[in-house]
């Protein structure tokens, strides 16, 4: 199939046929396609300007760190826009974190997934690493348990789930620990948050703040798409530093890494890059944040998680045993349970049902993943349900079949 043209929160191929596109595309649509003002502020940015160094000052790159910085917790002062992607965001903030600490080991979990680059693949927990690409390079990483939800033990014992396994970890190696570096949601290997995301989240906070290691989250899938617009905010978790990309441009190239002013220790060329804070999407990123903050869109925007959250509770509560749904915000996924003789399998085969209905999603092992951009209306999201439910239900009931040619990724096996 050929994308050639995208509008809101629809594209449509070479055929003229229109999708509802629930994925955002790679996850990173904040705003949808052509959104106004993105698109007037990179018009207005194109007739002005193309590139400014670094070495200049620009009204343009601060009038969009203010905005953005009005938007992450309070104590991450410092603010790197000279960045292209979240993997490098990532990494800015490692190297914020050894050289402050003068350790190299890291911390993180299995299942997570944080970008492409050298450093990210190497601190990948999710499927089998492509250990051809680190070839004479090594890095010192942890792993914690992945917090997939195991509804067959209770969650105050299941220790991968509510942070005591982290805890412990950090605990055992803090001094030899760089940082610790999480994902608070963990789309990509179905965890979608799980049963309760946020408790590991605070015992992970408090471990250390103890113990003096630097807690870096990566909040490029969330940003935007959750209430007080990162997770951090949202669960008032005090991270000392933040990789966010994806969303805060509106889809545009651009990613940042917020810090606490302590770590603001890196020298020129350390983690500027070229093309980083571009100024097309340092306009469209200002414009994104001035429009996410609005009033009447945070109103709107908590309208719209709450009818997507009901939506689900109610067509789930209806095929009991079946499905189950987690998430936050707009962040959210459907879950085939072990009913079905292949949970992945026919989460392939739904995702490939709902593509010929009109309907755009990804797969994460036994999960569909649901994330689209946030200008997404209820009554859209009502009628794109519906259009979920009804296709599970036809293929539960084998009045509609699909083929698929090539299996696909199992984000649900992860190794370390």
């Amino acid at each position: 199939m050929e994308f050639v043209r995208g509008e809101g929160v629809h594209f449509w191929d070479s055929c003229g046929r229109r999708y509802t596109d629930l994925s955002s595309q790679t996850m990173n649509t904040l705003l949808g396609q052509r959104h106004p003002a993105v698109t007037a502020a990179v018009g207005r940015e194109m007739d002005n300007s193309t590139f400014s160094d670094q070495d200049f000052a620009s009204p343009l790159h601060d009038g969009a760190r203010d905005a953005l910085a009005s938007l992450l917790p309070p104590q991450l002062e410092v603010l790197n826009l000279r960045i292209n992607d979240g993997s490098s965001a990532v990494e800015c903030a490692v190297k914020q974190a050894r050289r402050a600490r003068g350790r190299g080991k890291i911390l993180t979990i299995k299942g997570i997934y944080l970008g492409q680059n050298n450093l990210s693949i190497h601190m990948r927990g999710l499927g089998e690493r492509p250990m051809d690409l680190l070839m004479g390079g090594s890095e010192d990483i942890v792993f914690a348990p992945i917090p997939l939800p195991d509804l067959s033990v209770p969650f105050e014992y299941a220790d991968a789930e509510n942070g005591q396994a982290l805890s412990e970890l950090i605990g055992i190696h803090a001094d030899t620990l760089a940082c610790v570096v999480l994902d608070p949601i963990m789309v990509s290997s179905g965890v979608f948050g799980g049963r309760g995301l946020a408790s590991l989240l605070r015992r992970a906070a408090e471990a250390c703040q103890r113990l003096k290691v630097p807690l870096i989250f990566d909040e490029c899938q969330t940003f935007g798409w959750v209430p007080d617009f990162t997770l951090a905010n949202h669960w008032d978790i005090p991270v000392d530093m933040m990789a966010l990309g994806k969303g805060i441009a509106g889809g545009l190239p651009l990613a940042a890494c917020a810090s606490r002013p302590q770590f603001d220790n890196l020298d020129f060329g350390d983690a500027d890059y070229t093309n980083g804070g571009h100024n097309l999407s340092v306009a469209a990123c200002h414009a994104t944040c001035q429009f996410i903050s609005r009033s009447d869109e945070l109103s709107r925007f908590r309208s719209v998680c709450e009818a997507m959250a009901g939506i689900l509770e109610d067509e789930i509560g209806r095929r009991k045993g079946l499905l189950a749904t987690r998430g936050v915000g707009l962040i959210r996924c459907i879950e085939m349970r072990p009913a079905f003789a292949d949970p992945v399998a026919f989460c392939q085969a739904l995702a490939k049902l709902l593509m010929e209905r009109g309907i755009f999603v990804r797969t994460y092992g036994p999960c569909i993943g649901l994330k689209p951009p946030r200008i997404i209306e209820a009554e859209q999201i009502v009628d794109a349900l519906g259009e979920v439910f009804a296709a599970v239900d036809d293929l539960n009931a084998g009045k509609a079949s699909v083929r698929i040619e090539a299996p696909k990724p199992d984000f649900s096996k992860t190794t370390a």
